[in-house]
């Protein structure tokens, strides 16, 4: 890879933590928002699975919007929806391991948000693996 095409990368996908950050907060503020109390999962199933249909709907076509935008390159999309949720799933893992001292919502919601960020990130990882365009390799 070029010098310029390697710093175009590395540009790429410091752009594209950021905005990871910047949706995962955006996210949490939503989460909080929305479930302002106790919040059990086996009771409102419906919730969930709107709250989970809706965030991975907003997740993909985040990811496709940034893809559009940035003019993301189809060799660098895998790269890039790594870069997109990576970071946000590193902080759902702090905080799911520290929500019910942070945020006092009741004792499901941790599992509930870290199932449905998850559930989200995990679909957009698969999206973005099977429409990048594999390259060749060069031997």
């Amino acid at each position: 890879m070029p010098e310029q095409s390697r710093l175009s990368y590395i540009q790429h996908m410091v752009l594209m933590m950021v905005i990871a950050v910047v949706g995962w907060a955006v996210f949490l503020g939503l989460f909080l928002l929305i479930f302002t109390d106790n919040y059990e999962p086996s009771v409102s199933r419906t919730v969930w699975w709107v709250w989970l249909i809706v965030g991975t709907i907003v997740t993909v076509i985040t990811m496709f919007v940034c893809f559009r935008l940035l003019q993301t390159p189809r060799q660098w999309r895998s790269s890039a929806a790594i870069a997109l949720f990576a970071p946000a799933m590193c902080l759902d893992a702090l905080t799911t391991t520290y929500y019910n001292d942070w945020f006092d919502q009741g004792i499901h919601d941790d599992t509930a948000y870290s199932a449905l960020i998850l559930g989200a990130a995990g679909i957009g990882l698969l999206l973005a693996m099977l429409i990048t365009k594999p390259t060749a390799d060069k031997s």
